[in-house]
């Protein structure tokens, strides 16, 4: 099955439990199933990092992600009354991506890791994929 996994940070270092859980299940879903993964990167993320995740993910895209006193994020979340995660987390260069992603590729799931990650994937795509979320 190919699955595109999509997550707000990159799963590594393993220092905290959102990148532990999201690594694990990058490594057991890869032993039997193709896996993308687009995710945000931090302001320090190192190559070493991103290298330590390509290892075990058929694909990886990361995406810069807004800083957390972006005057975007909080114009967004103030005057079009948006969470300040789903603002912070949203990205058109991410729903392109995750678009052509679906257009180019056979994307069985799409798996967001958490619930305001889901708003990068944007309108009805036209293909049958799923998109699955932890609660």
């Amino acid at each position: 099955m190919n699955i595109l996994f999509v997550a707000p940070r990159l799963p590594y270092p393993l220092d905290r439990g959102g990148e532990i859980l999201v690594y694990n299940y990058l490594r057991i879903l890869s032993k039997t199933h193709q896996v993308t993964l687009f995710c945000f990167s931090a302001d320090n993320t190192k190559e070493s990092d991103i290298k330590k995740v390509r290892e075990v993910v058929k694909r990886l895209r990361v995406f810069p992600r807004r800083s957390k006193l972006s005057p975007l994020v909080i114009g967004r979340s103030l005057f079009y009354n948006e969470c300040y995660m789903v603002a912070r987390h949203s990205s058109q260069e991410m729903k392109l991506a995750i678009q052509e992603e679906i257009a180019g590729y056979k994307v069985d799931i799409i798996h967001a890791e958490i619930f305001f990650m889901v708003n990068n994937k944007i309108g009805r795509a036209s293909c049958r994929e799923r998109v699955l979320r932890l609660v």
